[in-house]
């Protein structure tokens, strides 16, 4: 069987796939299509998580902030096994993981080549445009700091606060203020990942999602018209959002399947 590993950002993890069952709202329509948490959704979250975990985990024993970053866990769990890379008919390794870029994607895939037997294809998906990612060298020690700039307020334990401040300050001063200059860094990273692919004899594709790639990339599968089946300018249909992964995954196998 064809080992795949897939690098990509939100769109390759089901994100929020299971909201409907979450929350009990049917249809569900969300305008964020990111991993923020008000106290509303926070609220349906845990309940849903107590509910299912109630006789595995003893919950009394954990403050509210344990509980609900368990809960949060779950949910991407559940939801990356019903996201179309877990539907393709391979051995599918997904390290796709929210707010990622393709200089992200790089840093990513060395370590991952340098511990594993190098797979037989790697998908790698374009992010939304508001997706930042900056190299941060503080005390000798570099960091790759990524995150959507919707999120870039919201706290973070991640990353030192120093390191964080100055991605703040580069990401806000420079990559929203100017679509061409996330073009231009996007177009130079994947460059450099692509050749890096190349270097290493590894077969790709990728897979696009967003309507801005053309602008820099010539080759890839589009799934572009996929995506506006559930997506409605800034408003998802969670249910049908999860229903078109079988058919994004079944799409993308035709794709690569020789």
């Amino acid at each position: 069987m064809k080992k795949i590993l897939i690098l990509g950002d939100c769109i390759a993890t089901g994100q929020n796939c299971l909201l409907e069952e979450i929350t009990g709202i049917h249809p569900l329509y969300i305008e964020d299509d990111f991993q923020r948490m008000d106290q509303q959704r926070q609220k349906f979250v845990i309940a849903w998580f107590i509910k299912n975990n109630k006789n595995k985990i003893n919950l009394q024993s954990l403050i509210y902030n344990e509980i609900l970053n368990l809960a949060k866990q779950e949910k991407l769990r559940l939801e990356k096994e019903i996201s179309w890379p877990s539907l393709i008919a391979a051995e599918v390794t997904n390290l796709s993981a929210a707010g990622e870029t393709f200089q992200g994607m790089h840093y990513k895939l060395k370590t991952y080549l340098h511990n594993n037997v190098y797979p037989d294809l790697i998908l790698l998906t374009d992010f939304d445009d508001t997706h930042s990612c900056v190299v941060v060298n503080y005390l000798n020690k570099k960091y790759i700091v990524k995150r959507t700039t919707a999120l870039i307020n919201e706290p973070q334990d991640f990353y030192p606060i120093e390191v964080y401040e100055k991605f703040k300050k580069i990401s806000l001063n420079y990559l929203t203020k100017d679509k061409n200059i996330f073009l231009r860094k996007n177009q130079k990273s994947l460059y450099y990942l692509k050749k890096f692919i190349e270097t290493k004899k590894i077969k790709y594709n990728i897979v696009s999602f967003q309507p801005w790639l053309k602008n820099i990339e010539k080759e890839f599968i589009d799934c572009n018209n996929l995506v506006k089946e559930y997506k409605y300018g800034n408003k998802t249909n969670i249910g049908k959002k999860k229903e078109l992964q079988t058919i994004i995954a079944k799409y993308i196998y035709e794709k690569i399947k020789n």
